[in-house]
This record gives structure tokens, C-alpha cells and sequence, in this order.
């Protein structure tokens, strides 16, 4: 789980954000913007074995035992902590992975005083619920995933293969620019002189943070087969299983709201940005870049409204937009704004209605020793704005 190959350097105690970290922190300081999983696992456990395993992991992953402060000179990640990844355990029978997830979102992740990432169990020495919560400057949603496989792995008995982060050459600790600064200042210079952040002619604006609101978590699952047949079918249509469930998200929002037939939905798609790393990335970071499409929710036919998502969020996926959008980002953040004007800017930037997170065909497995993964929701969170609903 390193965001590049490792080096034989030591750990610095201290280094500046990156952009989609320092991006990510800024907004949370506005309002809590932290992204929280959930698995449902079968076969026989005990607790002590999960606190173990949070243990190791956090003496492998640098990461997830950082703090963030803020030095007055910009953000900074400081590693070298103790304190332990808090883990709140409490009855399967009790409670369900919904209320707790639902209960998880509405309180931030200070990550100034404590690790970054915390976990609920919901346990039952048969079965049991994992409900992982996490600042979003440091761990991405398919972070989450490599770690809900790792985890798995310890509680079952396994070892993890690999040296510990920071033993051998790729340095994990670096942010995701760090192994792209060189094609971050080119595609700087492919743009424009003046060139800014696009921004909407429909600002959003920005709910007032209310710890105590209701907060309600739906699920729904598709069978195997059905999975399939969608993905043949999305094939087979020209599109994409992203573009198929945004279609079906933005149909179901205009029966739910007529405006929405006419007036186009603003849909927010995180991007990995692991493909552009110099070796395969499996694990911890904000290894994402945003991008927002438009599109009216009511169409005679929904296929054609998945072609049309797809075909309009296809440009901001290329490598040279990618690059481009982290170059105008990192020249905004070098100005070090406050986080006010973050907040307005990204009002105007990046509005939308709809979150639509989609990690694709995860590569983890499912069977681990006497263990099963049955499920895992997620990664779920909410940007703030006015009308925003999360879709994972």
C-alpha cells in the first residue's frame, strides 16, 4: 500500500501539503468534508485482533499515525505519532452499519489532535460490521479498499508482503505531486496566460454545518448476474457502469424534483489519479482530481443519457487535462488562501448536486482465511452543498 515504490531515505518529520491534500483541508475547514467506508464480514473474530491489526497497520503506513497542522506558513503533515487509531466498539445486535455510518458523517475528523482515520465495530464473535472513518486529505476511497483488504488479511492470521513503508526506495510519505512535479510544470506552461478555475454561472452555496441534523443511509444491492448484465449492457450501449448509474441517479432526482427535467444537475466525479503514477498505486493518499459535468435529469432514453455523461466526462479524464486541472489548482493553492475564500471559491468552481463516487471492480478479494468480505459501502461524503446527495 505506497503511493509509489518506496525509498531507502528515512521518514521527514514534517513536509507541506500537496495539492489535492492541501485541497482537500481547506475544505474541512469550512465544514467536515471526511469520507467514511463500511464492510459486512462473516466467519469468527475477536477484538483484540482488530485492534492489533489497526495497530500494525499504522506502524506500516506512515500516514494513517500523521497529524496536519497548520504552521502559519501552510498546511503540514508532521508523521512519528502514537496515539492509536481510535476504535469504538459496540453490539452488531444493537445497531446496524447504516445508523453508524449515518451517526459517523455527521462529526469531522480533527486530524490536528488524532490519527486520521478512526473505526466503529459492530461486532458478534460470528460476524461482524467495520465502519472506517477518514480525513479525506489523507485517504481517498480506494485507500480505503487496500486497507479493508490489509486489515482483513491481519485479522485472519495473514501477513502483508512487502517491507513497511519508508524501508525501501519510492518514499510514501510524498504526495501524489511529488512524482509528477516535472509534468505539472509542463502542462503549466501549455496554458493559457491568465488562466483561471472555470467557474459555473450557478454558484453553489454552502449549508451551515449542523452536528445534530438527521442523516438517513439508503442501500441497495445488485446480484452478481445483474452486476454483469449491467456491465455488458453499458458496453454494448457505448458507455460506461458510471455513466449508466448517473443516468439512473439523475433520472430518479427529476421524478423527485421537476425542476430537475429542465435545469441541469451538476454532477461531481472524483478521479483517480493513479494511473499516472510511475509504478502501481495501492494504498494510502488523496490520489484524486475533481471534475463537474451538467446534465438534465429527464430523458426518453436512458441509455443516450449514459452516452451523454460519459462522452461529456470523457475530456476531463484524459492525462493532459488531469495534469492541467492539478497545475491550476497548485497555482491557486501557492497563494495560500484562507479558508473562507476557499469556501467561495469552490461555490462558484465546483457546485453540484450530486456526488457520484465509483470505485469500479475492486482488486481485493473476498476470502480471507476463515473470514469473508459479504460487503463494502462506500466511500460515502458530503461536500456541503445546498441540495448535495452522496451516491456510492
Amino acid at each position: 500500500m505506497t503511493t509509489a515504490p518506496a525509498q531507502s531515505t528515512s521518514m521527514p518529520a514534517e513536509r507541506p501539503l500537496g495539492v489535492a491534500e492541501h485541497f482537500m483541508w481547506l475544505m474541512n475547514q469550512n465544514r467536515p468534508t471526511h469520507s467514511a467506508t463500511a464492510i459486512e464480514i462473516a466467519g469468527p473474530t475477536e477484538v483484540h485482533e482488530w485492534r492489533t491489526a489497526l495497530n500494525t497497520l499504522q506502524r506500516r503506513h506512515a500516514l494513517l499515525g500523521a497529524r496536519i497542522r497548520d504552521s502559519g506558513n501552510g498546511p503540514r503533515l508532521s508523521f512519528g505519532h502514537t496515539a492509536q487509531i481510535p476504535l469504538r466498539v459496540t453490539d452488531l445486535a444493537a445497531t446496524g452499519w447504516q445508523h453508524e455510518l449515518a451517526a459517523e458523517m455527521r462529526h469531522g475528523v480533527d486530524a490536528a489532535a488524532m490519527p486520521p482515520v478512526r473505526a466503529v465495530l459492530l461486532y458478534n464473535p460470528e460476524r461482524c460490521a467495520l465502519v472506517l472513518v477518514a480525513h479525506h486529505a489523507v485517504v481517498d476511497g480506494l485507500s480505503q479498499a487496500y486497507l479493508v483488504r490489509d486489515l482483513l488479511t491481519l485479522v485472519s492470521g495473514g501477513r502483508i508482503e512487502g517491507a513497511a513503508e519508508g524501508a525501501a526506495e519510492g518514499h510514501p510519505g510524498h504526495p501524489v505531486d511529488h512524482f509528477l512535479a516535472r509534468e505539472i510544470a509542463a502542462a503549466a506552461a501549455t496554458l493559457p496566460s491568465g488562466m483561471d478555475i472555470p467557474l459555473s454561472d450557478r454558484p453553489g452555496i454552502y449549508r451551515t454545518p449542523d452536528p445534530d441534523a438527521a442523516l438517513s443511509i439508503d442501500a441497495a444491492t445488485l446480484t452478481q448476474t445483474q452486476t454483469a448484465t449491467l456491465r455488458k449492457c453499458a458496453r454494448a450501449e457505448g458507455t460506461t457502469v458510471h455513466g449508466a448509474v448517473a443516468a439512473a441517479a439523475l433520472g430518479a432526482a427529476a421524478e423527485l424534483n421537476a425542476d430537475w427535467s429542465t435545469v441541469p444537475l451538476r454532477v461531481h466525479s472524483p478521479l483517480s489519479l493513479r494511473g499516472l503514477l510511475p509504478a502501481p498505486a495501492e494504498g494510502m493518499g488523496n490520489i484524486l482530481a475533481p471534475a463537474t459535468t451538467a446534465q438534465v435529469g429527464k430523458w426518453s432514453d436512458p441509455w443516450e443519457a449514459a452516452r451523454s455523461f460519459t462522452d461529456t466526462l470523457a475530456p476531463f479524464r484524459r492525462k493532459s487535462a488531469l495534469l492541467q486541472s492539478l497545475a491550476l489548482w497548485t497555482g491557486v493553492l501557492r497563494s495560500r488562501p484562507a479558508p473562507a475564500d476557499m469556501a467561495g471559491m469552490l461555490a462558484a468552481a465546483a457546485p453540484h448536486e450530486l456526488l457520484l463516487t465509483n470505485l469500479g471492480a475492486l482488486p481485493i478479494g473476498t476470502s480471507y482465511g476463515s473470514l469473508t468480505l459479504e460487503s463494502l459501502w462506500g466511500p460515502s461524503v458530503l461536500f456541503g452543498f445546498e441540495g448535495n446527495r452522496p451516491s456510492v
